[in-house]
Formats: structure tokens, C-alpha cells, sequence
């Protein structure tokens, strides 16, 4: 049989930070970000959390007898991860990388503020191929800066059922015109074409501490990025290849988080808030490094 990967070993869970500089532990508040949940939970293709925490040595020159603990110098902290870009499969509902485009410097513009708008369409009085009017009272339902979505034709009106996607520009209430750029291919000024609203994302010029924490688990060890702000957004798509999303930039903070046991005796219980670690084996659980992280 072929050797097939099913992903046994790659897990990645991603949440929006609150707060840029501390996460939140507390489950009834957004949780996710102290600790990974199935809700955050997200499909990549490669994932990657990376980083260093260096020292620096004190120079001691009174002979001191007891050790002198070295200075924490700037940590650094990198993520990266790489998915597939697949819809929701509704319209107007968000894809399951939102919480990644939000947080990485977009805000989200909703189309389609009534569902019923599938009944919406052109009038044909005053469409061309830069905009559209809609029946008396529809263009409410859409929003600026979002999508609307026109379908295609035969040239005579004719529809096809498949739709032309187009940034709004304008919206007039009082005449129920929505203008709408790039320009179409051929004029909509055709009565009874099916005209949609859908979401948009546009680059957030107020974007202020926004960051994620993720969590990359592959075998026995688990990376958590916290305050994570990626700087580069690519986008893949055309030839014979999946279309892709990615990630990557710099973080605030990281650690890597190893598996080990609890030595209680008694077992954890609501009532102990101490207990004894087992397996400290990666820096020894020494003063001067004070850095592990078990989980």
C-alpha cells in the first residue's frame, strides 16, 4: 500500500489576542489563546513556530561565591503557516481563515444585510456594465466597500445562474443604484438578472495590536507564538495547483512546550494548587535558565 500522510501529527490552532502583550486563560473569555480549544482549531498545509531567548553573562569581579544570573536579552519570536483558501459555503458567511485576515491588518466589509436579497435583481432602467439598480427599497441591502455579485447572460438577458463579483463604490438609496468597479465585460441592462451581496476585506489603515497566539503541535512537542502580527499576506491561485494562503511575520513571544508528568501522589484535584513536575529534563529546571514550559 502506498504511504499515504493523513496528518496524524501536524496540529495548529490559531486565535485572535485580545490583548497584544498578555494572553488570556480565562475559558469564558475567549480561552484560546492561553490554551488551545476545538474551536481554534484550523486545516494547514505546513505550519512553523520558531524562536530564541538569549543571555547575556554578568561580568562578576568581587570573586562572588554564589552564581551570578546572567541579563535576558530581546526575545524573537516567528510564525508561519500555509492552508488552502476554501469558502464557507454560504454566502455571507465568513471563511474559516477570517480570524487570520483580520488580525493580519484587513477589516471586513458584510454585503447581503438580508438574507432574502437572492430575490433581488436588476431592473434594467439604469444598469450598465459600472452599475446596477436594483428593485425599489433592495439597495439597503447592500453595503459599501463589500461585494455585490450580478449574473452573467446570454447578451440578451438571459441568465446563466453563474455571477460576476465587483467591489462597491457607491450606493444610492433613493434610486437604488449601486456602482461598482472594475467595469463588467457587457452591460446588465437587463431586467430580472439576479443580483447578490456578499463579504469583502479591505487593508485596515487603523490597525492597532492586533495579533494572534497559534499553537504548532507535531509529535511530542508543542510551539505557542503569542502576539503574533503577520507582515507578509500571499495569495496563490490559476494553473493546475489548489489556490493558497500565506502567513508569516514576527512574534512577541515564544516557547516551546514540552510533555512530562505530575508527581502529586494524590492526583489533581479543585483543592491542590501545587504539584510536583516529573521529567524536567530539557534545561534541567535550572534558576539560570527558569524558561520551561510544560504542558
Amino acid at each position: 500500500m502506498p504511504n499515504v500522510e493523513v496528518g496524524r501529527d501536524l496540529r495548529v490552532f490559531v486565535s485572535g489576542q485580545e490583548d497584544y502583550q498578555n494572553l488570556n486563560n480565562d475559558a469564558s473569555g475567549g480561552g484560546g489563546e492561553g490554551f488551545p480549544q476545538d474551536s481554534d482549531a484550523f486545516r494547514v498545509i505546513t505550519a512553523s513556530a520558531n524562536g530564541s531567548q538569549t543571555w547575556e553573562d554578568r561580568e562578576d569581579k568581587f570573586g562572588t561565591a554564589a552564581p551570578i544570573l546572567g541579563a535576558p536579552q530581546k526575545a524573537s519570536g516567528e510564525a508561519s503557516l500555509e492552508a488552502y483558501i476554501t469558502a464557507s459555503g454560504s454566502r455571507g458567511a465568513w471563511p474559516a481563515w477570517n480570524t487570520l485576515i483580520m488580525k493580519s491588518g484587513f477589516t471586513a466589509y458584510g454585503g447581503a444585510g438580508d438574507p432574502s436579497d437572492a430575490n433581488t435583481t436588476s431592473t434594467g432602467s439604469s444598469s450598465g456594465k459600472t452599475q446596477v439598480q436594483v428593485q425599489t427599497g433592495a439597495a439597503t441591502n447592500f453595503m459599501e466597500g463589500a461585494s455585490v455579485l450580478i449574473e452573467q447572460h446570454d447578451g440578451s438577458g438571459n441568465g446563466f445562474g453563474s455571477f460576476d463579483v465587483r467591489w462597491i463604490t457607491d450606493i444610492n438609496t433613493g434610486t437604488d443604484v449601486i456602482q461598482f468597479s472594475p467595469p463588467l465585460s457587457q452591460s446588465c441592462a437587463h431586467s430580472g438578472l439576479m443580483v447578490k451581496g456578499g463579504n469583502a476585506y479591505v487593508v485596515d489603515d487603523d490597525r492597532a495590536e492586533q495579533s494572534m497566539a497559534m499553537y504548532v503541535m507535531n509529535g511530542s512537542s508543542m510551539d505557542r507564538v503569542a502576539g503574533w502580527t503577520p507582515t507578509t499576506v500571499s495569495i496563490s491561485m490559476g494553473g493546475d495547483t489548489a489556490s493558497r494562503i500565506t502567513f508569516s511575520g514576527t512574534a512577541r513571544e515564544h516557547v516551546r512546550m514540552m510533555p512530562t508528568q505530575l508527581t502529586t501522589g494524590g492526583g489533581v484535584n479543585d483543592t491542590a494548587d501545587v504539584w510536583d513536575i516529573g521529567n524536567v529534563f530539557v534545561n534541567g529546571g535550572g534558576e539560570m535558565f527558569g524558561l520551561d514550559t510544560y504542558w
